[in-house]
């Protein structure tokens, strides 16, 4: 068989599964497909994918009946209500912010649509392990569209200059080019595993080392020092939960995955030691007044009126913290934190948020409502473990998606993305992936399916 009989095989194999399923689902999952690829490359293509997902959701009763017996689900229809509720009455508390309260009202709600991918993934590891290849690729793609292409083979070193290379923010950039490497070293057995022809092998490998190569130097490229915090953390933590699993993979496997990633590190660390010495290095003296608890002396601003990145932070915290205060239990509203900014911090006018995604819960929703979706998180990763327990999730999956979100919730300490886009897609494929295997338990013949195959559900 040659290659392209093979590959279209292989295609052919995958539009059959996917045409037994039902229409609702069948529509769905090509929606769910085409928005993963279109999420981090168009805004406007990434809307019209989700809706052809969404809709077919909507009109299939399976969907419901499901959701509805999902304590999970209807942890989140009361936090939605919530949101409601607190935006309409803080809006007629202070009519002139009702503009504000509507708009990061809808944007937190919108935050609620990972149910939908949850649902067509059926808890089925095949096509969550699909889905996040596809995410992946259109991930690299639309990063490649914004490669400075003009500069890559001139003398301008454009791998020393910070970069988002079209998304929002180079932290951004950062967090799911982390994302990338983990999900990268960690699947890695699947990708080395590769059955088949000797060129389908190989062009899995290659592709790898490029796509981790990609990764590594995103990370160092984004300069984001949370991030870099983050992913430090989070490796360490990693390598200890495998050291007694690395055997499974074989020693000459494990030694050259070992060795490879190590090399590649090495010498990207060389390539960018002068970038990355410089990034530690800026506001050295807010970092040793951190630590010192030299708080007094922290400064938003330098002597030459330039705006501290650390100090500032700290400076926003104080002012979010003192407001806070006014409504602990309850918040300011959903959309509190960019009028209250640009009215009464006299730090600084141009900010939108308190870059603190846990201080801006507390002031927006208070105490309440940042509490109903702790719990609400707390169940989708307790659903998780049960279903590895239970042997429903490999272990390297499990990993990948646990490790995924934690990384989202470590980089939230400072930063507030959960109203871009960019941020509000990663959270629908790693929250809804994970979430997936507490609303779904599927049967042995699901495990049996490669890569579509449905699941009856039994809902928790």
């Amino acid at each position: 068989m040659t290659k392209i009989q093979e590959v279209k095989s292989i295609a052919g194999a995958m539009a059959s599964k996917l045409y037994a399923l039902p229409l609702t689902e069948r529509i769905g999952l090509t929606g769910l497909y085409l928005f993963l690829f279109s999420a981090w490359q168009s805004k406007a293509r990434a809307a019209v994918f989700f809706l052809v997902m969404l809709l077919p959701c909507l009109f299939d009763r399976r969907f419901w009946q499901d959701l509805k017996a999902s304590r999970t689900a209807f942890l989140l229809a009361l936090l939605l209500l919530y949101i409601l509720i607190r935006g309409l009455l803080a809006s007629i508390e202070n009519h002139e912010y009702l503009h504000y309260h509507l708009k990061d009202g809808v944007r937190l709600m919108l935050l609620g649509g990972f149910v939908f991918i949850a649902w067509l993934l059926h808890g089925d590891q095949h096509r969550v392990l699909l889905a996040l290849v596809i995410a992946l690729l259109g991930f690299w793609a639309g990063r490649l569209e914004h490669f400075p292409w003009s500069e890559a083979f001139s003398r301008i070193e454009w791998w020393g200059t910070r970069e988002s290379f079209g998304l929002p923010s180079e932290t951004a950039f950062g967090i799911y080019a982390s994302a990338s490497a983990m999900g990268l070293v960690l699947l890695a057995a699947r990708v080395w595993s590769v059955s088949g022809a000797t060129w389908r092998k190989l062009l899995a490998v290659t592709l790898w080392c490029m796509l981790l190569m990609f990764s590594i130097q995103g990370i160092i490229m984004a300069q984001s020092r949370s991030v870099w915090l983050s992913v430090s953390l989070l490796t360490f933590i990693l390598l200890l939960l495998n050291l007694h699993y690395w055997r499974r993979m074989g020693w000459f496997k494990t030694t050259m995955l070992v060795l490879g990633v190590a090399g590649l590190l090495l010498l990207l660390g060389y390539a960018n030691q002068s970038t990355i010495k410089k990034r530690l290095a800026t506001e050295i003296d807010t970092t040793i007044q951190l630590l010192s608890g030299n708080f007094g002396e922290i400064r938003a601003v330098d002597a030459e009126g330039h705006v501290k990145s650390m100090g500032v932070r700290y400076h926003m915290l104080m002012f979010g913290i003192d407001h806070w205060k006014k409504n602990p239990w309850f918040g300011l509203g959903p959309g509190i934190s960019e009028p209250l900014i640009k009215k009464q911090w006299v730090a600084s006018k141009t900010y939108n948020h308190l870059h603190n995604s846990y201080l801006e819960m507390l002031l927006r929703l208070g105490i309440a409502g940042t509490v109903l979706t702790f719990v609400m998180l707390a169940m989708i990763f307790y659903g998780g473990w049960l279903a590895y327990r239970e042997r429903r999730i490999d272990r390297d999956l499990f990993l990948f998606l646990m490790a995924a979100l934690t990384l989202l919730l470590l980089s939230s300490i400072t930063e507030f993305r959960m109203l871009h886009t960019d941020w509000r897609y990663y959270w629908f494929l790693v929250g809804g992936a994970l979430y997936s295997f507490s609303l779904f338990k599927p049967d042995s013949l699901t495990k049996s399916d490669p890569v579509l195959s449905p699941a009856s559900s039994d809902s928790g």
